[in-house]
């Protein structure tokens, strides 16, 4: 199981911070990729804007196989959805920006 980065939102870290704490702890691209999707799907479960009823790695995804017929393999989805009021589900490889990207609140 991988270490958890510790999302801890105490004292409210701004988003830049959260991401270069991925940059700077994570030991590889990999590692950085998974934090970034627990972040996102932290975030899409707790915001009222996204309507997500449920979001899942892809691996992890109870309706992958039956919905596409693939199985968990990487196939460069990284994560799964599914929304409010809709019979659909989505998927989608988010990516974290880089280190000179520039995020922005308002």
């Amino acid at each position: 199981m991988d270490e958890q980065i510790g999302l801890d939102f105490a004292g409210k870290p701004t988003a830049g911070e959260i991401l270069e704490r991925i940059r700077e702890k994570s030991r590889d691209e990999s590692e950085k990729g998974r934090w970034f999707e627990q972040l996102f799907m932290r975030i899409a479960r707790q915001e009222p804007e996204f309507e997500i009823d449920g979001i899942w790695r892809w691996a992890d995804w109870p309706e992958r196989e039956e919905l596409t017929g693939l199985d968990g393999r990487d196939i460069g989805i990284d994560l799964a959805a599914s929304a409010s009021g809709h019979s659909r589900s989505g998927a989608s490889a988010p990516s974290p920006p880089g280190p000179s990207s520039r995020t922005s609140s308002g």
